[in-house]
């Protein structure tokens, strides 16, 4: 067994937890044993953009073959963090019943969400559950926040189309998503990832692109390019969403598919190769989405509805 050595911390700079994400799955990446050691015995914090895209890799290595162990039983307080958020696990909402009759409502007033698993597919009632699942966070969220209708619906807009992002273009069977709010900084931090088949496989397997790289492939998912059949497609749900939350609201947006990384800020916007060993199966998405909302912002002058 070999033993992977957890960060002391991820600070609050947007990119600190991404780089410190991207070197552990290098790590991880590198590990030719099949038992792997998780030692968070030094960990004081870490945020939902590690450990979310943590997660990910771990159960998509773990349907692979790859046995995971964690040893974090003696630090109390990252212990009861990875319990509360159920790492690696992940949550199961108790899928058609109400908020109020929900497990998920214990969360309503606390900080974060857990890590939720929600799965794929265009059967009614998985899509039906789906729906339910992303209902039930968004209203958590919202509780959480404090967020008036108006300031909800940009958030409820960001679930909606990365997850359908994860359901119309994967290939993978699952999705996840994982959150959390830092009152006094005044921003969520959202994670959604899943394990498919990567933005780069998605054009690859259809006929009407022809992108020839990874980042190719990306610049076009990110300016609106769609996989889908129907003319009133809708992409991959990333140009709209960075459009709102970056010149919208002000936030920040990165993407890691395979070898290749996205990072938009109001600042500048950059898509670039990363190590061939830092390499994410599927596609992960972090958001940080301001909490205070520019009082020109307007929902409708970002999106068709």
């Amino acid at each position: 067994m070999q033993t992977v050595t957890i960060p002391i911390r991820t600070h609050e700079d947007f990119g600190d937890s991404l780089s410190k994400l991207i070197t552990i799955i290098a790590v991880i990446n590198a590990v030719k044993d099949d038992r792997i050691n998780l030692d968070f015995s030094e960990a004081k914090m870490l945020n939902p953009f590690f450990l979310g895209g943590l997660v990910c890799e771990i159960i998509r290595l773990q349907s692979l073959g790859k046995t995971f162990t964690l040893n974090h039983e003696s630090n109390p307080d990252i212990h009861t963090y990875l319990k509360a958020i159920h790492f690696p696990t992940t949550f199961s909402v108790n899928e058609g019943k109400p908020l109020k009759e929900n497990s998920l409502e214990r969360y309503s007033y606390k900080t974060y969400i857990p890590i939720i698993s929600f799965k794929t597919g265009t059967d009614t009632s998985v899509s039906l559950a789906r729906e339910h699942i992303l209902s039930a966070v968004s209203e958590v969220l919202k509780n959480q926040l404090r967020f008036s209708e108006n300031q909800r619906m940009p958030l409820s807009y960001f679930l909606d189309e990365l997850t359908n992002n994860i359901n119309d273009h994967s290939g993978a069977s699952n999705g996840y998503v994982f959150a959390q709010y830092y009152p006094k900084s005044s921003y969520l931090d959202l994670c959604i990832c899943d394990g498919g088949q990567g933005i780069f496989g998605s054009f690859s397997n259809h006929p009407d692109f022809a992108t020839k790289t990874e980042a190719e492939a990306l610049l076009l998912a990110v300016t609106g390019g769609s996989t889908k059949d129907r003319p009133e497609a809708r992409g991959f749900g990333v140009s709209s969403t960075r459009n709102m939350l970056v010149n919208g609201l002000k936030g920040q947006i990165f993407i890691w598919t395979g070898g290749v990384t996205f990072l938009q800020t109001v600042e500048s916007q950059q898509i670039a190769d990363i190590s061939s060993s830092a390499f994410f199966q599927g596609t992960y998405i972090a958001i940080r989405l301001p909490t205070l909302t520019p009082g020109d912002f307007n929902f409708y002058n970002y999106t068709d509805i």
